[in-house]
C-alpha cells in the first residue's frame, strides 16, 4: 500500500454516529448509552415508587417523575441537537473533504484550500465506529473519515497504529 485516499462529504447519519460515540468513546458505545438511559429512567421510577409507598410524599413522587421524564426525553432532544449542529457545521457549505493515509501512517486531510498533515506521532487515536473512522490528533482535533473501498483494511490500521487503533463497534 502506498497511499489510500478517499474524497467525501460528511453525511448526517455518520455525524450522528460520531455524536453518539463521542459521549463514551468506548467499545460498544451504543450499548453503554442505552444502559445509561435505562438506569437513569429506572432510578427515577424507583424514586417515584419510594415516594409513593415509603415516604408518602408528593414532592418525592414528583422528583422521581421528573427524573424519568427527563431521561425519556434525552434521545428526542439529542436528535434535534444533532440535526441542528449538523446543519450549522456541515449543512450550509457542503464541504468536500479528502483524507489520505500513507504506508508509514501519515494522515493528511484537506478541505478546499486548507490542507493539514499529521505524522504517526501526532495521531492520538484512530477509532473504528459504525460507518467509518474517527482520527483524533494530539491537538484535540477529531476528523471523521467514512469507510470506503479505497481505504486500507482494519489489519493495516492495527499494524500501523498499534495501541492507538481502537475498534469500537
Amino acid at each position: 500500500m502506498s497511499n489510500a485516499t478517499v474524497t467525501y462529504r460528511i453525511s448526517p447519519a455518520f455525524f450522528a454516529e460520531y455524536c453518539y460515540f463521542s459521549l463514551f468513546r468506548i467499545k460498544n458505545y451504543r450499548l453503554a448509552r442505552t444502559v445509561a438511559l435505562v438506569a437513569a429512567a429506572s432510578a427515577g421510577l424507583l424514586v417515584a415508587l419510594a415516594g409513593a409507598v415509603i415516604y408518602q410524599n408528593m414532592t418525592v413522587i414528583l422528583l422521581g417523575g421528573a427524573i424519568t421524564l427527563v431521561t425519556v426525553m434525552i434521545p428526542f432532544t439529542q436528535k434535534k441537537y444533532i440535526k441542528s449542529r449538523y446543519k450549522l457545521v456541515y449543512g450550509k457549505t457542503l464541504t468536500v473533504y479528502t483524507a489520505s493515509f500513507t504506508k508509514n501512517g501519515t494522515f493528511t486531510i484537506s478541505a478546499g484550500d486548507i490542507t493539514e498533515k499529521y505524522g504517526k506521532q501526532d495521531i492520538k487515536n484512530v477509532y473504528r465506529i459504525r460507518g467509518g473512522f474517527v482520527v483524533s490528533t494530539s491537538n484535540k482535533a477529531n476528523f471523521l473519515v467514512p469507510s470506503a473501498d479505497t481505504l486500507p483494511d482494519i489489519d493495516w490500521f492495527k499494524q500501523t497504529y498499534g495501541d492507538k487503533f481502537k475498534k469500537c463497534i
